[in-house]
């Protein structure tokens, strides 16, 4: 899993956890759902940094204070028409 995918619904900071389907296979109906235990470094950290973006846990101080490109606006509509 990429730290710039981590999901807020995928760390658990009161068990210590994250839990997530495997990115490739997700969609899938019967595939696992995997729970990591996370150090105690790492929840503190998480604690500390965690954004509040309805979506990802981590995002850049840049990502928090600008708008969307206009590439990244056409990429969330889907791949432009010719």
């Amino acid at each position: 899993m990429d730290i710039a995918n981590i999901s807020q619904g995928a760390v658990d900071l009161q068990k210590g956890r994250l839990v997530h389907k495997r990115i490739k296979t997700h969609e899938q109906s019967n595939v696992p759902t995997i729970e990591y235990k996370l150090w105690l470094e790492t929840l503190d950290l998480l604690r500390k940094f965690r954004s509040s973006h309805p979506d990802l846990v981590l995002v850049s101080m840049k990502a928090i204070h600008r708008e969307p490109s206009p590439n990244q606006a056409g990429l969330a509509r889907g791949p432009a028409k010719s």
